[in-house]
């Protein structure tokens, strides 16, 4: 008797194993869209009707950063860049110590000084506004598109000078967040690197002797001279330099579609969306019925023409 219950139970077991995946409730979409015709305007609602039904619906509008024919990626060309950032300053009497440079020959050799020396860069500190107190002061957004070279990187740098202490005052601290490089594409001014992304790395002059205490983070960069004594208090050179900034394009991802209907939302008759400025536009409605086991999707194309 057990025995028979064991195999009942194998069977079942085997018949679940073979079974089918899940049927797709509704099969291929019976799903289409047409736009409500008429002239339509800048700044005024376009009316898109459906006939049939689909589980879920997504709506690319054709807009930029909103197209289906980008679906699958979008990389923008650069014209030229932005650079912001906020700095302040605490303690210390000395002055000139904190200097903004750019690079697009430095060879990329960190932990060597001499390769940092030998590069060509340009003082841009006076095209910002630079921290006064404690308090972070934004430096303004600055076109720097004309120290970009076709074919090579851009490196970034924050130069920390100190005098003697004992001689010239104590040393002033330095700090910086906020660092951002936005490119010019046409699709405007668009975020390319940041703190987070670009880490920055610092060179010390004098590591062994006389060490700075500067610190670089995802955050912030901290430019803090050496401890001093009356008998080791030499002039240092500290520097904090980007990673390289590829700036001729810009990979955006891709572009994404407004969800408008889930799988429990009642069916679905009409969308409206608001172009802001005149144009050709091509939308598409994504109509899809979705399982664990099976999809199956039909897209729809609509012409849309805005005065």
């Amino acid at each position: 008797m057990k025995f028979s219950h064991v195999m009942i139970c194998c069977s079942l077991l085997l018949h679940a194993a073979c079974k089918k995946s899940l049927d797709l409730n509704g099969g291929t979409p019976d799903f289409n869209v047409a736009a409500a015709t008429g002239n339509f305007k800048a700044g005024e609602p376009v009316l898109f009707r459906f006939t049939g039904n689909a589980n879920i619906i997504s709506f690319y509008s054709g807009e930029p950063l909103k197209d289906y024919a980008f679906r699958t990626g979008r990389t923008e060309n650069c014209s030229g860049g932005l650079l912001s950032f906020t700095s302040a300053v605490t303690g210390g009497a000395q002055t000139g110590q904190f200097v903004v440079l750019a690079s697009s020959n430095f060879n990329g050799q960190y932990t060597d000084l001499a390769a940092v020396q030998a590069a060509t860069w340009t003082d841009i500190t006076a095209r910002f506004t630079l921290g006064t107190s404690a308090t972070f002061l934004a430096s303004g957004l600055k076109d720097i598109s004309d120290l970009l070279v076709k074919g090579k990187p851009l490196y970034i740098a924050f130069r920390y000078l100190t005098k003697p202490q004992q001689l010239n005052g104590a040393a002033r601290t330095w700090m910086v967040q906020s660092f951002s490089f936005q490119s010019i594409t046409p699709l405007g001014n668009l975020a390319a690197t940041d703190m987070f992304t670009n880490a920055f790395r610092l060179v010390n002059s004098n590591p062994a002797t006389a060490p700075a205490r500067s610190t670089a983070s995802t955050s912030r960069i901290t430019l803090l001279a050496n401890a001093f004594t009356a008998d080791n208090d030499p002039a240092t050179e500290n520097w904090a330099i980007s990673a390289p900034i590829t700036w001729e394009t810009v990979n955006l991802g891709p572009d994404r579609p407004t969800g408008i209907k889930g799988g429990t939302a009642a069916r679905l008759e009409s969308y409206s969306h608001t172009y802001s400025k005149p144009g050709t536009y091509k939308a598409y409605f994504v109509a899809s019925n979705t399982n664990i086991d099976k999809s199956s999707e039909v897209v729809k194309e609509v012409t849309v023409t805005v005065q």
